[in-house]
């Protein structure tokens, strides 16, 4: 009768390290709006044909023309506001806000919206910025 030799079994510490390099988080992206009036949701209006998400970073830029749609409930670590208007009456949980100059609420996409701002806020004196009066800004952190 003869033996066959079995394959060699992996250590425990190998087993473990393949396994938590399946569970890597992924990597924060930035998203930019291109521009129009539309919804969050609608992953062809980013630059990554995606929607941002809790983690990323999302800029909106534009000269008033393009509205961004939010009705629901998202998370961001950053907002970036160089122009452009965010509105609708969803919820906006974001890290920090960098508020260059563009609007809040002030869409045609309905009244109230939240944004909800947990670090800093930074606000340029140079741009302009509004917050419509049916939108609540709440900055938990520090501003500048």
């Amino acid at each position: 009768m003869s033996r066959t030799a079995l394959p060699p079994v992996p250590s425990l510490s190998v087993v473990a390290l393949s396994v938590a390099a399946l569970f890597q988080p992924a990597t924060a992206a930035d998203y930019v709006w291109q521009g129009g009036d539309g919804a969050w949701l609608d992953a062809s209006r980013w630059t990554l044909l995606g929607v941002p998400g809790a983690g990323d970073t999302a800029t909106i830029n534009g000269t008033g023309s393009g509205a961004v749609q939010l009705n629901d409930t998202r998370s961001l670590d950053r907002l970036t506001m160089n122009g452009g208007r965010l509105g609708g009456n969803g919820t906006l949980n974001t890290g920090s806000l960098v508020f260059n100059s563009g609007r809040l609420g002030a869409t045609s996409f309905g009244t109230g919206g939240t944004v909800n701002v947990a670090g800093s806020a930074t606000f340029d004196g140079a741009g302009v910025q509004g917050v419509a009066l049916s939108q609540q800004l709440n900055l938990y952190g520090n501003s500048t």
